[in-house]
């Protein structure tokens, strides 16, 4: 960086200074500084100042790497390596006029022992699995009318049978009643008969015996 006194600078009480998961590495804060034992920081604080999760990498400071006059300073989970000046490892701070005329400041350390600004907690609770969609059997909206189809009847007996069976398990078919039958008789013509031929024949004879009589007169 070269003669400037600190990457960030809060020049006011009614400023604060905050800084989370940063990293500041590879910082040179003594090139072309005329006061480098006094004027060198990477984070320079007149305000109240938090810092947290932040890593320190090999840094050329002066002094510290971070400075505050006059005002509170919070450090939490702070990791710095190969980065700190002739003051203070990490953090100077002076609260007093008394503290900063006799150059004696309150260190503060920086406790994390590896960067954790690189490091990812795991997840709190394990994703929930999408919920099964309930597949319902009933319709999910009734039928406004009733079914328009007329079943078709069953067929019916005529009529029931005349004899009930006589035994459980048996069926027996509907008794006839007997029907008459008569042979034609073979018999001998009788005298009545016997009687309607010989007539028949004698008108015969008489219409032949015409006929020839008729042929003579002729």
């Amino acid at each position: 960086m070269g003669s400037q006194t600190a990457l960030i600078y809060s020049n006011s009480v009614q400023n604060t200074v905050v800084v989370q998961q940063s990293l500041f590495e590879n910082n040179d804060m003594i090139f072309n500084n005329t006061r480098p034992d006094t004027h060198s920081f990477i984070i320079e604080s007149l305000g109240p100042t938090v810092i947290e999760n932040t890593c320190f990498q090999n840094n050329l400071v002066g002094t510290s790497d971070v400075v505050v006059f006059g005002s509170s300073f919070s450090s939490r989970l702070n990791f710095a390596t190969n980065s700190s000046g002739t003051l203070c490892s990490f953090s100077s701070v002076f609260e007093t006029i008394q503290q900063f005329d006799a150059f004696t400041p309150l260190c503060v350390d920086a406790t994390a022992i590896s960067c954790v600004r690189y490091e990812t907690s795991s997840p709190t609770a394990s994703p929930s699995s999408a919920p099964t969609p309930v597949i319902s059997a009933s319709p999910s909206v009734p039928p406004t009318s009733q079914p328009t189809t007329t079943p078709y009847p069953s067929p019916m007996p005529s009529m029931a049978p005349s004899l009930s069976p006589t035994e459980p398990g048996e069926t027996r078919p509907p008794s006839l009643a007997p029907v008459e039958f008569t042979w034609p008789d073979t018999e001998a013509p009788s005298a009545a008969s016997s009687g309607w031929f010989t007539g028949q024949r004698n008108v015969t004879l008489f219409l032949l015996g015409a006929m020839a009589y008729y042929c003579l007169v002729l």
